[in-house]
């Protein structure tokens, strides 16, 4: 993929809604590996975290990250990483308890 190219994905609410979201960032912790997104209609919006991995055809499969303690530590390392290299408003992560009211089917 060119440099110039952002990678996107398309994730749709329990209502249906979809909303675009632009890639941040890929890292991995524990032996998982996760995916930091940020909504495209509002690049100074919440960073989603979730857990990714190969599915058939080695399209991407994401997951949501259910346990408090795993999404603290992703969270955590997520700073740790992209720190200086995403605004500062970019670092706004989402609460999985909040996450929860308006969870969002992959």
């Amino acid at each position: 993929m060119p440099e110039d190219e952002t990678l996107c994905f398309v994730l749709e609410d329990e209502e249906g809604n979809e909303k675009e979201y632009e890639v941040v960032g890929t890292f991995e912790a524990e032996g998982k590996s996760y995916i930091a997104l940020i909504p495209m209609d509002d690049p100074a919006g919440e960073v989603r975290l979730l857990s990714f991995y190969a599915g058939e055809n080695d399209e991407v499969m994401l997951e949501p990250i259910e346990d408090d303690s795993e999404y603290e530590r992703a969270a955590a390392l997520f700073e740790d990483l992209f720190n200086g290299q995403v605004p500062v408003e970019y670092y706004e992560i989402e609460d999985p308890k909040k996450e929860n009211e308006g969870e969002e089917e992959l």
